[in-house]
């Protein structure tokens, strides 16, 4: 599915925006997706990407403002951030820049057929390629997160917490740690401790006096009693790390 952020400065292309990609645009198109934001302001624009709702982003360069499109798109990427960027916006000259950030598309303006081109194009990719998305229920909202970006899970008490590399958010669901542990059905998250699955593939150290596991991040995990003899020699480690 196809969850739209759109930044514009100009409230008339704003305008232009949701008349053309209505309900029944997606509908007719067969592009499984809405539009979640239109905003001319980068903050309500940041705050909502970061949320981790939007997977493909459609940006003006020139926004009048303290920053522009092409400063956003570089901080989002500079964050982990892995949805599409597509900009549509007259300031040609940071087309060379687009490519940095791996923009799915750099439309000059007004490009509403080849941005319609576009979005029918990105729908045809999604459907046939696998997402390897888990979804965790906070509350009233239902959170799409990539599994490869998840670094640890954590019991508290009576919530899930899920820890990931690219957000300083933690999901908290009332789902058992093994149901979604299960769910993701995901070898690279073992078991280091009776409330704790850590991805491997981030471990960065291993400290045996303290029995705790160091991340790439700089997070930690605490190595459970029953659970410390896979760490007790290198072959036991490079076992459980996969190496």
């Amino acid at each position: 599915m196809i969850n739209l952020a759109i930044l514009d400065d100009e409230l008339r292309v704003l305008g232009e925006y949701e008349k053309k990609f209505s309900k029944s645009w997606f509908e007719k198109n067969d592009v499984d997706g809405e539009i979640l934001l239109v905003t001319s302001s980068p903050n309500e624009f940041i705050s909502t990407v970061l949320k981790g709702l939007v997977n493909v982003c459609i940006i003006d360069v020139n926004l009048n403002s303290n920053t522009n499109g092409m400063s956003l798109a570089k901080h989002l990427r500079k964050l982990g951030y892995s949805c599409e960027i597509i900009f549509m916006t007259g300031c040609l000259e940071y087309i060379q820049q687009a490519f940095e950030v791996q923009a799915y598309n750099f439309i000059p303006k007004p490009g509403w057929s080849m941005l319609e081109k576009t979005l029918i194009n990105l729908s045809k990719e999604n459907k046939t390629t696998k997402r390897n998305i888990i979804d965790i229920k906070c509350n009233h909202e239902i959170f799409f997160i990539p599994i490869e970006d998840i670094t640890h899970i954590e019991r508290v008490q009576t919530k899930t917490n899920v820890y990931t590399q690219s957000n300083s958010s933690i999901y908290s669901t009332y789902e058992g740690l093994e149901q979604l542990v299960n769910r993701m059905n995901d070898s690279r998250f073992k078991r280091c401790h009776r409330s704790t699955f850590v991805n491997v593939e981030f471990v960065f150290s291993l400290d045996q006096k303290r029995k705790v596991l160091t991340l790439t991040n700089g997070e930690y995990c605490d190595i459970g009693p029953k659970y410390y003899d896979n760490f007790k020699t290198q072959q036991n480690w490079r076992n459980f790390l996969c190496l």
